[in-house]
């Protein structure tokens, strides 16, 4: 994302946080330009996924509704991109994806599931134009009242523990292609996962709280309070942009 004179270009290196700074660049309206990337790798520069990325920001800037195909990136990689978009889009927001799936929220609804490497599953999108982003009081954790879980082909699995104060934290663990690994050996570590999430003591588990800590930044001027564990670099990566 490029524009106006070079000093006021925020420079950054490497592919590290790709997303987020594209992401921040579009919503701050602050131009970036990324060098470096891969510089070390035998195949130098973006990958076809962070190409198609590139391609998806433009067009839902644009207030372009499209349907996107991809079977090498979980369709969570772009949807991380999406939801933070979406409140500030002109229209309402409504987008199929193709690809590999993971787990389903209120307004993400999961058509089909499909697993790397093959992709095959849908997953649909819909978010309104928001005037407000309401201000957050988060701080009190609960205790854990249930847990759920959503096993996907090739040996995956998802769990989601929700507290007496509605908090979620999930944990994820898949198969790898090639090795040998039993679906009691997937249940075990996506428990010890979550257990990890839950013992962080933070409302909101370590793979969301760069977003509730973005929308926070991005709703009205009001103090808004959430209780997070150990700011992840996913997290971190915001104040460069600030």
């Amino acid at each position: 994302m490029q524009a106006g004179p070079s000093r006021d270009i925020l420079r950054f290196t490497t592919h590290r946080h790709f997303r987020q700074r594209i992401l921040l660049s579009i919503l701050s309206g602050k131009s970036i330009r990324v060098d470096g990337i891969r510089s070390d790798d035998v195949h130098v520069g973006l990958r076809d996924y962070e190409i198609n990325l590139l391609r998806l920001a433009e067009k839902v800037t644009n207030g372009s509704s499209i349907e996107i195909s991809v079977t090498g990136r979980s369709l969570g990689y772009y949807l991380e991109l999406l939801i933070p978009l979406a409140p500030f889009c002109k229209k309402p927001f409504d987008i199929n994806l193709y690809g590999v799936t993971g787990e389903e929220g209120r307004d993400m609804t999961i058509k089909k599931r499909g697993s790397a490497p093959l992709g095959g599953g849908q997953v649909i999108f819909k978010c309104p134009v928001v005037r407000h982003l309401k201000t957050l009081q988060f701080v009190e954790k609960g205790k854990v009242k249930k847990i759920r879980g959503v096993s996907s082909p090739g040996y995956g699995l998802t769990l989601v523990a929700q507290s007496t104060t509605s908090a979620l934290h999930a944990s994820e663990c898949l198969s790898t292609p090639g090795a040998i690994t039993t679906p009691e050996d997937i249940a075990l570590q996506a428990a010890r996962l979550l257990l990890q999430e839950l013992s962080s003591g933070g409302c909101v588990d370590s793979k969301h709280q760069w977003l509730v800590a973005l929308l926070m930044a991005l709703g009205k001027e009001d103090v808004g309070k959430c209780l997070l564990g150990s700011l992840t670099p996913h997290t971190n990566v915001n104040k460069s942009m600030a």
